[in-house]
């Protein structure tokens, strides 16, 4: 048997992208390995990692290789709220009518990492 354990992303300044994502995923980080990773984990037992790639001299790509979804029950108010937090791009909020109401929007960090906020009731 094989389950999800866990995600993450990789970026070249681990406390920068601390602070980013605690911003951006409104918690705080569950565990740190020195400048190396951390992780956020609430109530869950999938959980979101950040990697330096910049340590075990390793060579590592950071960017998006992937988009990962984040769900919100009010669109609008993330809009301007991640805004805020000047990310490296964010796209207009877009409507899809079908087969079903689903609205989004997403975000690039500093790292090339692509984020999908998205508002849909199914």
């Amino acid at each position: 048997m094989i389950k999800i354990d866990h995600f993450y992303i990789k970026v070249t300044n681990l406390d920068k992208a601390i602070s980013f994502y605690e911003k951006l995923l409104q918690m705080q980080i569950s565990h740190r390995e020195k400048d190396r990773w951390v992780d956020f984990q609430k109530g869950s037992e999938v959980y979101f990692g950040i990697l330096n790639s910049t340590v075990d001299e390793e060579i590592y790509k950071t960017g998006n290789n992937t988009i990962l979804a984040l769900k919100t029950d009010d669109i609008e108010k993330e809009y301007v709220r991640l805004k805020d937090l000047s990310p490296k791009s964010i796209t207009e909020i877009q409507t899809i009518t079908q087969p079903a109401l689903y609205k989004y929007f997403e975000i690039e960090d500093e790292w090339g990492n692509v984020w999908e906020v998205a508002e849909y009731n199914y």
